[in-house]
């Protein structure tokens, strides 16, 4: 007998969005952090069109995942085919289908009222193609990570229902904290097409001191705690799993040129609890659920903030027994690119040159604490792991004989997004209180308080339609600007 899709309360809000966005727009992106349940989502939005009479077709960004999201439709009750050789559940006849985009390279594939995406920010050529070859569809892109480059040409709307912060709170993802020890000379990595080099990456962490190192750290902090560890390259990850070992923690890897039995073995000695720490390149970054996890450690550098949120996102799956994830931060990556929680979207990328003022020179960075390495978030200057505090002396941070450049203090702003959700729940409440709604499904009195509280409208770059649930901030915030408004009129 087949399962019901049991939606949690904000999956079914995330769908409800998608529905609204989709009355104005035929190419929407939705983007869903990691562990919020996108499959499970896209299983209920594929069962809704099919009841409608409507084809869809599920495109997964590897051939193991047609496989999971076949077996995930099977208990669903969804019927439907996977495109690929000699699977026993290919059927074209099927109203949905399930393929990779690897197979519809070599196989084409149909038309569909529905097409749905996952993985949405690695556009290949054959997505590209299936967009632009099918016009009158409805295409939904599914990604935590939106922020790739030239996705607004074939996207032209997108959608973030809920931050990761609400996430936390609604106890859909856990939160995190951030160590980052500086045990490598990061000055020596170089930059080619726009990220680190392997090359120099492994000239920099492949060392028998600084692997050394990392496993010290993790023993120190994190010590018999369910790990996940990025490398390199193969070669690196095998000697990070050497040195585990020799320090008497059981540790394995997994990579892309195994063989498919030994992977399994890895994966399956991981997931058991047979094994403590699992060791990576890439290949535990998508497709792989393994919530008891803990820890991340990443012993390599980025320039990509796709990379780093996937990466991170591997711990901060719920369990029962977890209350939060510890991030190790070997790379510099938070220090150099920020949380991505933080992280300023101004919007999907249409391949066009920022305007002057949406480049991000003044942004203020996460510094590491100079006494325990713990990575504190902007405009935090008591360390909140060890209670020590910086002096501001001449712009240099003083401990244990050590200076480090501290930038300046400055006033607190809101991000984009910040403002995005401000402005989202002023047109909830307006929506919730009859008030009356102008063209596009924007209000004028939530315009109004939006300038009274920013000192200018809402930019071009922020959807004025998107609502969502009116948080205490905001409350307080129309609480207040009501009482003035009483006052005035009894003065």
């Amino acid at each position: 007998m087949a399962a019901e899709i049991e939606l949690k309360a904000l999956q079914v809000e995330m769908i409800d969005e998608l529905r609204k966005a989709m009355q104005k727009s035929k190419k929407v992106i939705l983007q869903a952090s990691t562990g919020v349940g996108k499959t499970v989502i896209a299983a209920s939005i594929t069962k809704s069109a099919l009841a409608k009479g409507k084809t869809v077709l599920f495109i997964v960004d590897r051939i193991i995942l047609a496989q999971q999201t076949s077996d995930m439709f099977l208990n669903y009750g969804i019927p439907h085919g996977v495109i690929q050789a000699k699977h026993e559940r290919f059927d074209i006849s099927q109203p949905v289908q399930v393929a990779s985009i690897q197979t519809i390279k070599h196989r084409g594939c149909n038309a569909a009222d529905l097409i749905i995406i996952d993985e949405a920010h690695v556009l290949h050529k054959a997505h590209k193609e299936i967009i632009k070859n099918n016009p009158t569809s409805y295409i939904v892109g599914l990604t935590a990570t939106p922020y790739a480059k030239e996705l607004g040409k074939y996207f032209d709307h997108h959608i973030r229902p809920f931050s990761p912060q609400k996430l936390v709170e609604e106890k859909y993802l856990v939160a995190y904290d951030v160590f980052g020890p500086t045990i490598a000379d990061l000055k020596k990595l170089k930059v080619v097409a726009g990220e680190f080099s392997e090359e120099s990456q492994s000239e920099t962490f492949d060392k028998v001191d600084i692997i050394g190192n990392v496993v010290k750290t993790w023993k120190k902090i994190t010590p018999g705690r369910k790990t996940i560890v990025f490398g390199v390259n193969v070669a690196h990850i095998k000697n990070l799993v050497d040195q585990f070992m020799v320090a008497g923690i059981s540790a394995t890897q997994i990579n892309a040129y195994q063989p498919d039995w030994e992977r399994k073995e890895a994966l399956d000695g991981y997931l058991n609890g047979m094994t403590t720490v699992l060791c990576s390149v890439d290949a535990a970054v998508k497709g792989f659920d393994s919530p008891d996890t803990e820890v991340c450690c990443l012993a390599t550098a980025t320039r990509s903030m796709i990379k780093l949120t996937q990466t991170v996102g591997r711990a901060l799956r719920i369990f029962p027994s977890k209350k939060q994830a510890t991030i190790l931060d070997f790379g510099g990556n938070f220090e150099r690119l920020g949380f991505p929680d933080d992280f300023e979207f101004f919007g999907l990328d249409d391949g066009k040159k920022p305007k002057a003022g949406e480049r991000k020179k003044w942004e203020r960075l996460p510094k590491v604490c100079p006494s325990c390495d713990f990575v504190k978030p902007v405009g935090v200057r008591t360390c909140p792991a060890c209670g020590f505090t910086p002096n501001f002396k001449e712009d240099v941070e003083v401990a244990e004989g050590e200076l480090k450049k501290l930038q300046r203090k400055t006033v607190k702003e809101y991000t984009i997004e910040q403002k995005r959700s401000f402005l989202a729940q002023l047109n909830q409440y307006a929506a919730d209180h009859n008030m009356k709604m102008g063209k596009g499904g924007c209000f004028g009195w939530s315009i109004y308080k939006y300038k009274d509280k920013f000192g200018v409208v809402p930019s071009g770059k922020i959807d004025w339609s998107l609502r969502e649930p009116v948080g205490e901030e905001v409350s307080r915030y129309i609480t207040y600007q009501n009482i003035k408004y009483v006052k005035r009129r009894i003065i």
